[in-house]
């Protein structure tokens, strides 16, 4: 089951409440996500995250010294699939989101039942455990969030493990 991606069909008052509260968040993203995101955010290129890395790697090649430099790049290959209800929900808390919104929002998230066709036969209904729906508009802004997040508690182990450790 790992390969297929599930296409889950929303009623009309899910759609809606996804729609509208995305309207609304769409104007906050760009003040709640770093400035080195730049998918999904409003007037950010994803070519200039290229120069980005660039002027990150320049001054490692030119170091000298015991002080070691890592730059990594992880792979967000279905990252929608891989998203933890648990974590999105204290991450919208971390954020400042009020309970009621909160609690929509997880209603939406977590609502959904998937069937799966085989040789043209429907199998029986069954609810994900955890997981973003490709295609909702709140999606990619919770990945943004999540993502956020993720960052930081990684850095910070790293910072624990190895003593220090600089983001850019």
């Amino acid at each position: 089951m790992s390969h297929f991606r599930p296409i889950s069909l929303c009623n009309v008052l899910v759609k809606l409440n996804t729609k509208i509260i995305a309207n609304r968040l769409r104007p906050m993203m760009c003040k709640l996500v770093r400035e080195a995101q730049c998918g999904f955010i409003p007037g950010r290129q994803a070519a200039d995250k290229i120069i980005l890395a660039q002027e990150a790697l320049h001054p490692m090649r030119k170091k000298k010294g015991r002080k070691a430099w890592m730059v990594q790049q992880v792979d967000k290959e279905k990252a929608y699939d891989r998203v933890s209800w648990k974590f999105l929900e204290q991450v919208l808390r971390k954020v400042g989101f009020q309970q009621q919104l909160i609690d929509l929002i997880m209603f939406c998230v977590t609502s959904a039942k998937l069937s799966v066709m085989w040789n043209g036969e429907r199998l029986e209904f069954f609810t994900p455990q955890r997981g973003l729906r490709q295609g909702d508009p709140l999606s990619p802004y919770f990945l943004c969030y999540v993502w956020k997040f993720w960052v930081k508690e990684y850095l910070e182990s790293w910072r624990r493990a190895a003593g220090s450790v600089e983001s850019v």
